[in-house]
């Protein structure tokens, strides 16, 4: 298949398929990666859409939306604690937020917001929450799709920061599963070795030079709490 003219379906199908692969074959992560899906960001009226805050007006909370709705609900930032006594600042902004001049095959991240490193540094942030959906494999596979619309969007990203958020010099865009510490435990059928696969999944694209900043993180009574993966200067 000519990775140049796929569309954005069929961009999106080589993402399934390896989101759903249960040999977890990292190798066919990078290779997608690769294909550059600038194409699909380059109308940028789908940013014009986002909307601050929590999107949903439901009285039922449940599930991955009681996640969602803590993460968005407030102007309060949050902390990761990613090493003993060290913690980034995370500001949550955005509730399914659209990455792509279409809404379909993942092109949407649960929620995207701005993390601050200790350098001063700022980096837009897809977050995919999970509570018992899926697994960890096809979780940071779902949120390695989602940085790759990102960084070729990431023009188009840094003008909306500037201007919606008043947030000046956004670099890259990184991104984080966010789930409760026990769905790390997964372990049965398609989800076995799933852990410890996206484990050397986030280290294998770091090995391989890609631009994949992904780390895992358990949520517990508000904590967040840095598990596996990379960010540099974690």
């Amino acid at each position: 298949m000519n990775s140049t003219r796929l569309t954005l379906e069929e961009w999106a199908t080589l993402w399934r398929s390896a989101r759903e692969d249960s040999h977890h074959d990292c190798a066919k992560v990078l290779n997608i990666w690769k294909i550059n899906p600038a194409k699909y960001c380059g109308d940028t009226n789908y940013l014009r859409k986002i909307v601050l805050g929590y999107r949903k007006n439901s009285p039922n909370y449940a599930g991955e939306k009681k996640y969602e709705k803590a993460l968005l609900d407030g102007e309060f930032p949050h902390l990761i604690n990613v090493q003993n006594g060290k913690f980034l600042r995370l500001h949550i902004n955005h509730h399914a937020v659209a990455l792509a001049n279409k809404k379909s095959g993942q092109t949407i991240t649960d929620c995207m917001g701005v993390l601050y490193q200790s350098n001063g540094k700022r980096h837009p942030i897809a977050i995919e929450i999970k509570e018992n959906a899926n697994n960890p494999w096809y979780a940071v596979v779902e949120v390695l799709q989602q940085i790759r619309l990102m960084r070729a969007g990431v023009k188009g990203l840094k003008q909306y920061f500037k201007s919606r958020v008043k947030i000046d010099d956004v670099k890259g865009a990184w991104g984080m599963v966010l789930a409760p510490d026990d769905y790390y435990a997964k372990d049965t059928g398609n989800a076995e070795g799933s852990y410890a696969a996206a484990c050397e999944l986030c280290e294998y694209m770091i090995k391989n030079k890609t631009e994949a900043r992904v780390i895992m993180a358990s949520i517990d009574l508000g904590i967040i709490k840095y598990k596996a993966g990379y960010w540099p200067g974690r």
